[in-house]
């Protein structure tokens, strides 16, 4: 009897660790990729033709995508090129891993939140970090774009540029009720603005910086807008900026621009970094701009305020220089 009972209770142990051994096998699989790469069913694309390939990048090594299109939509020949020209040079930039195995991409309407921008465009890409599948789903992302944005290669890139961006830059939430230093829309559009070549993001840069301190009824100085609009170089006359600054289209567009904080927060962050590395340099605003990202991701969860971007950045250069860096956050509205 004993012997029947030893050798159940062996069988028992035998099973409970090959059991246990499976599922040590499938988490650890899971989490280093041993079991394939192939990404979970992505919820909304029903009926959407998928694409799919690979490329390898530098660090990172080697990245799948999955872009997802209806059926009627043309397919622009770049897309997947401009998808890892985009990731490569992000990666280069911040000078470390792209944070992702496989990128999602859909080209849809319906799964973007119908967000307008001063009521004049609608938000052309979205990216999201949430998990789109109940599983261990940190290594994957997805990005929006609607349909009708990949036909024109150029603002495709740039869109592609600033949602790439948001896998690094993710750890910062910006109250939108407020003028505050936006890090992580700032840190995107910024990117957008050199690796997706979009000369706009300056633009609308100075346009923030008109709504800084400024009445939303009555709008800016009309100094300081005269300053923006010749600091534009659109080649305008001293005649044709007065009658500009003094229509009523000039006034409802910045009535428009300067009652939204949160849109003026991103661009005029983004405007500082872009003052910050013309004043440190490509290479040392890099290794700044690292330490920043860095910093955003500590462990406490402390929010990386106007204070600390300061004190970074000029933390890599001298008294002089770091002056200039006050004025450049000074210009576009903030007291570091």
């Amino acid at each position: 009897m004993r012997q029947v009972v030893g050798l159940i209770w062996s069988c028992v142990k035998w099973a409970f660790a090959v059991t246990v051994g499976i599922v040590v096998v499938i988490v650890i699989g899971a989490l280093c990729g041993i079991l394939g790469d192939s990404a979970p069913d992505i919820e909304g694309t029903a009926g959407m033709i998928e694409t799919t390939g690979d490329f390898d990048t530098q660090i990172r090594g080697n990245v799948k995508y999955r872009i997802f299109r209806h059926p009627r939509k043309d397919a622009n020949p770049k897309t997947e090129l401009l998808l890892k020209q985009v990731i490569s040079a992000t990666e280069r930039y911040m000078g470390t891993a792209f944070p992702a195995k496989t990128v999602v991409l859909i080209f849809d309407d319906a799964l973007i939140p119908a967000d307008t921008i001063g009521q004049v465009r609608a938000l052309p890409g979205a990216s999201f970090l949430a998990p789109i599948s109940h599983n261990l789903s940190a290594l994957w992302v997805r990005i929006e774009v609607r349909p009708e944005q990949e036909s024109n290669t150029a603002g495709l890139k740039s869109i592609l540029a600033h949602e790439v961006s948001h896998y690094y830059w993710n750890h910062q939430l910006h109250d939108g009720g407020v003028i505050g230093f936006d890090l992580d829309e700032g840190a995107a559009h910024f990117l957008e603005y050199q690796l997706g070549d979009n000369s706009e993001v300056w633009e609308f840069a100075q346009f923030a910086k008109l709504c800084v301190g400024a009445d939303p009824k009555n709008g800016p100085s009309e100094a300081l807008a005269r300053d923006v609009l010749t600091t534009l170089e659109l080649g305008l006359s001293s005649d044709q900026i007065h009658r500009i600054l003094s229509s009523e289209e000039f006034a409802n567009f910045f009535s428009q621009i300067c009652s939204q904080p949160e849109l003026i927060s991103r661009y005029a962050s983004a405007g500082v970094f872009i003052r910050a590395e013309e004043i440190l340099g490509r290479s040392r605003f890099k290794r700044a701009f690292h330490e920043i990202w860095e910093l955003s991701k500590r462990d406490d969860q402390t929010a990386v305020d106007v204070y600390d971007v300061h004190d970074v950045l000029c933390s890599h250069t001298g008294t002089q220089r770091c002056d200039e860096i006050a004025g450049a956050f000074e210009e576009f509205g903030f007291e570091p």
